[in-house]
């Protein structure tokens, strides 16, 4: 699905973007070893974790996570600065910019 787009499209980009910021996955997935074999095939170097709550889950509620994938530029300060719903190449314009 479009999850898994975004991971791979992430993968392709993460050595550009690795010594710049830092990507966290948090994954919506109720199924532990689905979610450990797709991360594997989806080569995942960063951050990547799950409450294995699925729909229900903490992560969903406390993001306000209405469609997924949901990608978020957040500040140093913690702050989400920008947002990003479904999978395109946007985000990783604006990470373009902000690494410039």
């Amino acid at each position: 699905g479009p999850c898994r787009m975004e991971n791979r499209n992430f993968s392709d980009n993460y050595q550009k973007f690795r010594d710049k910021i830092e990507i966290v996955s948090f994954s919506l997935d109720n199924n532990k070893a689905y979610w450990i074999e797709a991360s594997r095939e989806d080569n995942i170097k960063w951050t990547n974790v799950s409450d294995l709550e699925g729909e229900t889950g903490k992560i969903k509620t406390q993001y306000n996570v209405q469609s997924i994938p949901a990608s978020f530029l957040i500040n140093p300060e913690g702050i989400i600065i920008e947002s990003f719903i479904g999978f395109g190449d946007e985000f990783l314009k604006a990470l373009d910019k902000i690494i410039k």
